[in-house]
């Protein structure tokens, strides 16, 4: 038998210190972040869409415009936008969280001392 070490490099942390563990770490993305930036993005998009001066002499909009105030109008566009907006950014979230999930990162940690 020999007893030389084996000169190949582990891909796992050693564990010197009594109380060591490894642990496993994964850098997962804030839904509700990501749902309050899409919300934000919705309403933003529905205060361009609402309020840029759209051509006029089309029967179809002279006809909304008076009919509807435009408090309405962007009352139901800062719904429709945030809704749509929030979702989408769930979906980018739920995205990252899957590749973040493929990856995760293994570090020894150490047990903290109490100073008390």
């Amino acid at each position: 038998m020999s007893t030389q070490p084996n000169p190949a490099p582990s891909n796992t942390p050693s564990t010197d210190h009594p109380g060591e563990q490894l642990v496993t770490i994964r850098r997962a993305p804030s839904m509700l972040a990501f749902a309050i930036t899409g919300v934000i993005l919705g309403l933003l998009l529905a205060t361009l869409i609402t309020f840029i001066p759209w051509p006029t002499g089309s029967d179809a909009i002279d006809t909304y415009a008076t009919e509807y105030s435009v408090g309405s109008v962007y009352g139901i566009m800062a719904v429709v936008c945030a809704a749509l907006g929030a979702g989408v950014m769930i979906v980018i979230a739920l995205i990252l969280d899957r590749r973040s999930a493929k990856n995760p990162e293994k570090v020894r940690a150490l047990p903290a001392e109490d100073t008390e």
